[in-house]
């Protein structure tokens, strides 16, 4: 599982991932970014937050740490422990202009844990750094010998035609405890929105792909 933020995973993949645990499979999930700048100035979420919000926010620093203790024990909650998170730790909103350091982090992580199977962001997505995941992924596995088969996941954006749909039936409860194990985020409306929206529907979406041909590098 590749996410490009701290929430991103739980968000668009918790019932999924809970199955696979469910099921036995070594699960393990890598963080892009520090998601260091949710309330920052600097986001085209900035003029909203100051007025829904009076209170002083913690500092992006601060966040760095806050928004990692949630990404652990919201994976704690799918049965994934923090022996099995990878956090990359590039800064919030930059991933895109470190596509090349992250493409080579990414194939050393591939060429350690052979995974068959990898959930990332739809190449649609419209967030900068939820497209350079995607990006990432692409360069990475366009050089990787091993047959991997790829889910792409969405989060802020709706899959046209997904080819596959999965019930969370019992699996529904699980995936609240998990996304509201992102405090920090219930401070911003929009995303709060987003919550709300992800909780209510009892599906997970899904766009399947076997892998990235070795010409897109």
């Amino acid at each position: 599982m590749f996410s490009p933020h701290p929430d991103d995973d739980v968000l668009g993949c918790a019932g999924i991932l809970a199955k696979h645990v469910i099921n036995g499979d070594a699960v393990k999930t890598v963080y892009m970014t520090d998601g260091c700048h949710c309330y920052s100035p600097t986001t085209v979420l900035s003029k909203l937050i100051s007025i829904i919000c009076r209170d002083k926010f913690p500092s992006p620093e601060e966040l760095i740490e806050i928004r990692e203790e949630e990404a652990i024990a919201a994976s704690r909650e799918l049965g994934i422990s923090k022996e099995n998170l990878v956090f990359l730790g590039y800064e919030d909103g930059s991933l895109s202009d470190n596509v090349e350091t992250a493409t080579k982090r990414v194939k050393e992580i591939l060429e350690s844990t052979n995974p068959h199977l990898i959930y990332l962001p739809h190449k649609d997505e419209d967030h900068v750094d939820h497209r350079a995941t995607y990006n990432v992924l692409e360069n990475a596995l366009g050089a990787y010998s091993s047959k991997v088969s790829l889910r792409q996941y969405q989060v802020w954006v709706s899959l046209n035609e997904p080819d596959i749909t999965f019930d969370l039936k019992d699996l529904v409860h699980i995936k609240r405890k998990a996304v509201y194990k992102h405090k920090s985020q219930l401070r911003v409306k929009v995303v709060t929105e987003l919550f709300k929206k992800v909780l209510n529907s009892n599906f997970e979406y899904f766009k399947s792909k076997n892998s990235f041909a070795k010409s897109h590098l």
